[in-house]
């Protein structure tokens, strides 16, 4: 997977790549960010929210056939700056 953006704050490119092996498929979601309104993970979970109920029912359609996989991160509160942590996504679900 390859990530980048260009930093309007720092005038300079950046860029990531994720290598790794996995039995699960994986998820970046630094791939569909700009749909998500608010990511929080503790050590036990990751709670994912959409801006809207249209992005959420598309990506839900999306992973129902995945079963389960790994969603990778790279936000505050999830890891460490410059950082990536994977979350095992379990389907369906589980609301707290």
């Amino acid at each position: 997977m390859l990530y980048a953006e260009d930093s309007l704050a720092t005038n300079s490119p950046f860029a990531a790549r994720l290598a790794f092996s996995s039995k699960l498929p994986v998820l970046a979601l630094e791939d569909v960010e700009l749909h998500l309104g608010n990511i929080q993970c503790s050590e036990a979970a990751i709670e994912i929210l959409f801006e809207s109920q249209y992005h959420c029912d598309k990506a839900h359609k999306a992973w129902e056939d995945l079963g389960n996989f790994l969603v990778v991160t790279s936000h505050p509160g999830c890891n460490r700056n410059g950082e990536r942590s994977p979350y095992l996504y379990v389907f369906p679900p589980v609301n707290p």
